[in-house]
Formats: structure tokens, sequence, C-alpha cells
């Protein structure tokens, strides 16, 4: 894991695929939240992301994951995660696995979660920062 004491805010795997893309709108916001402090993304975003990466776009891929600060899946996040999910299914929400980690990473660190998809995320109790363009999907 790079440090994470400069941590502004964890960005959603919907938002970073946005940014490779191509998004305005997605660029814009990733200048505007470098002002905050570092971008960071879960282990899992980095595996989403290098899963789907299309043919000939690996080295670009492989170049924004080291530019953003990866958090690794620790016991404390994996457990809050956990708890996620087990909460979820009592209210009967589909929630995956992958959200909750990437929430739980979020909150962990005490820092917003920056996603298009507010909505799945607003019972974690996560500061949800609204963001991407991946609704349009």
């Amino acid at each position: 894991m790079d440090s994470i004491e400069h941590v502004g805010c964890v960005i959603d795997t919907d938002v970073v695929i946005d940014f490779l893309e191509g998004s305005p709108y997605t660029s814009s916001l990733f200048r505007q939240l470098l002002r905050v402090g570092d971008l960071a993304i879960s282990a899992v975003t980095a595996i989403e992301i290098t899963a789907a990466a299309r043919p000939g776009t690996e080295a670009i891929t492989r170049r924004l994951l080291e530019g953003l600060t990866t958090v690794d899946v620790t016991a404390e996040i994996a457990i809050r995660a956990g708890e996620l999910l087990g909460s979820a299914r009592e209210h009967g929400d589909d929630f995956h696995v992958e959200d909750a980690i990437i929430a739980s990473t979020a909150a962990t660190l005490n820092v917003p979660l920056v996603t298009p998809y507010a909505d799945r995320y607003r019972a974690t109790g996560v500061h949800i920062v609204s963001g991407g363009e991946a609704v349009s999907r």
C-alpha cells in the first residue's frame, strides 16, 4: 500500500473507467479532487480495472493505476466489508462484495467515496461525492 496520509478520497471503479474512456467531465473531476488530496482506490478497483483493460490500453491503464494510491484490503477493511454485506442482506439489499470492500476502504480512511452510483452506497454510511458519468451506461 502506498502512503495514505494525504489521501483526499477513494475513487469508485466506474469513475476510473470513465477517466480511462476519456470523459471530459471525469478528467475535470480528477483535477478538482487532486486539490483536496491524493486519489486512492481499493485494491479491488485495481483488479477490476486491470481485468477490463482493452487490448492496446494496458500501458496507459498501468500508468494511471500506478499514479493512484492503492489501498490494500486489510483485516479492518475486510471485517467492515463483511458487516456491510451482512447489514445489506438483512435489509434485502443486493450489495456486492467488491462494493462493500470499496465502501469500507473509504470508511476506514475516513474520506469520501467518489461514485456515480450514490444510491448503491447510501446505506453504508460512507460520505458520498457524486461523480463520473457511468450513470448514462
